[in-house]
C-alpha cells in the first residue's frame, strides 16, 4: 500500500508546483515546454491604479493540464524508493525503530509536581488489628444486631438486657432506656439498673483483675438498685411452739385445735423484700431502720365473718448496718370460745418505709373430739 500511494503524492505535488509557477509570471505563458527555457519575469510595473484597472485573468486549469501533459509524464516515470523496515533480530516480533519508540515512551510514566503540593507518599501495607482493636469491633457489630433484635421484638427487653451486658465490655454501647418511650416504667429502672451493674463490673475489673471482692459488693447492691421492682412478701408464717432466731422454730404437730379451751401459740413470721431507711440508735449512732406493722384476724371459712383479732402491732428496729432478714414473732392466745369448724389465721403485714402491704393465710380447724386434736 506504502509503495502504490507515491506516485499519486508525486503527481499531485508537481501539479501544484506548476500551477504555482504558472501563477507567478503575471501574464503571457504559464510554463515552458519540454527542452525550453522559462520565460524571464516582467520588469517594473505599472501604478497601483493601472494594477486595479488591469487585472490579470484567473488561470486556466484545462490548459495548464494540456500544455504539461508531458512533464506529467516524465514525472510519474521517476524512480520511487522504497525503504524497508528495520527488524530487531533480537526479538520475536518485528517493530519499527519508530514504532518501538512510541511504545517505550507509552510506557514511561510521567508524574508532574507541583509546587505548592507535597510529594506522594508511598501506601503503607495493611496492619493487623490487635486484639482490643477485634474486641472493640465485634462488641460494636454486636451491639448492632441487638438493638435491630429490641426494634424488631414486642418484647424489647430481653434484647435490652443483654445490651446492658455489653457494657462490660464496651462502655456506651447499649442505649440510654430513658431515650425509649415505648418501656414502661419498671422496664426502664430494670434496664437502667443492668446497664449500671454491668460498667460499675466493668470499670472494677479494668482498673484490678483480681479485685473479685469488689465485683462481688457491685452483684450483692442490685437489689438495692431495684427498690421498685420488690415486692413485700412473707416467705413463711407458721403456729410455733418455740422460736430460737431466724429460721430457727418448732411448729405444732398439728393446726387441728380442741374446742372449748384457750390456745396459747407463737406465730412466726419471715419477711423478704422490706425496706429500711437511715436511722439513728439509743446513742446516736449512724445506721438503718425498719419500721413495720402487724395485723393477725381470724375469719370463719364458713361464712367469712370475723372471730378474734389482734390489730396494729408496731415494729421498730434499728441495725447499724442493712439487715437481710427480718422476721416477726409474735406471742397469742385463741379464745375457748371458739366453735367447732375450719378458720383462717390471716397475717397482714404494712411496710411503713416502702409503704407495701404483704398478707399470708394460716389454716386452722376447731374439733369437738380430743382424739382428732393435736398437741
Amino acid at each position: 500500500m506504502r509503495n502504490r500511494r507515491l506516485p499519486e503524492c508525486s503527481l499531485v505535488a508537481g501539479l501544484i508546483l506548476l500551477w504555482i509557477g504558472g501563477c507567478g509570471s503575471g501574464s503571457g505563458a504559464l510554463t515552458a515546454g519540454p527542452g525550453e527555457s522559462a520565460p524571464a519575469p516582467l520588469a517594473g510595473g505599472g501604478s497601483a491604479s493601472n494594477d486595479a484597472d488591469q487585472q490579470d485573468p484567473p488561470p486556466d486549469i484545462e490548459a495548464i493540464l494540456t500544455a504539461n501533459a508531458e512533464a506529467l509524464k516524465d514525472l510519474q516515470t521517476l524512480p520511487i524508493e522504497r525503504r524497508e523496515p528495520k527488524v530487531d533480530t533480537n526479538t520475536d516480533e518485528q517493530t519499527p525503530a519508530v514504532d518501538q519508540v512510541a511504545a517505550s515512551i507509552e510506557r514511561t510514566p510521567v508524574v508532574v509536581e507541583r509546587e505548592d503540593e507535597p510529594a506522594a507518599h508511598a501506601i503503607e501495607p495493611t496492619r493487623e488489628p490487635t486484639r482490643a482493636e477485634r474486641i472493640e469491633r465485634l462488641t460494636k457489630e454486636l451491639a448492632t444486631l441487638l438493638r435491630a433484635e429490641a426494634d424488631a421484638s414486642d418484647s424489647p427487653v430481653s434484647a435490652m438486657a443483654k445490651l446492658d451486658a455489653l457494657e462490660m465490655i464496651e462502655r456506651g454501647v447499649a442505649p440510654d432506656p430513658a431515650s425509649m418511650p415505648w418501656l414502661t416504667v419498671r422496664e426502664r429502672e430494670l434496664l437502667v439498673a443492668f446497664r449500671d451493674l454491668f460498667r460499675e463490673a466493668g470499670e472494677r475489673l479494668a482498673s484490678d483483675p483480681n479485685d473479685l471482692l469488689s465485683v462481688q459488693r457491685v452483684i450483692e447492691g442490685l437489689p438495692d438498685r431495684l427498690e421498685s421492682w420488690r415486692a413485700l412478701s412473707i416467705p413463711t408464717a407458721a403456729l410455733c411452739v418455740r422460736v430460737d432466731g431466724f429460721g430457727q422454730y418448732e411448729e405444732f404437730r398439728s393446726n387441728t385445735l380442741l374446742a372449748g379451751r384457750t390456745h396459747r401459740m407463737i406465730v412466726y413470721t419471715e419477711l423478704a423484700d422490706f425496706r429500711s431507711e437511715p436511722g439513728t440508735g439509743p446513742s446516736g449512732e449512724i445506721g438503718r431502720r425498719v419500721r413495720l406493722r402487724q395485723d393477725l384476724s381470724l375469719y370463719h371459712d364458713a361464712d367469712g365473718l370475723l372471730a378474734w383479732r389482734k390489730a396494729d402491732q408496731p415494729i421498730d428496729e434499728f441495725s447499724r448496718n442493712e439487715r437481710r432478714d427480718f422476721f416477726l414473732v409474735q406471742l397469742i392466745e385463741l379464745p375457748q370460745t371458739l366453735t367447732v369448724g375450719s378458720y383462717r389465721l390471716k397475717v397482714t403485714v404494712v411496710d411503713e418505709v416502702a409503704g407495701a402491704t404483704a398478707e399470708a393465710v394460716i389454716p386452722i380447724d376447731v374439733v369437738a373430739d380430743s382424739g382428732l386434736a393435736g398437741r
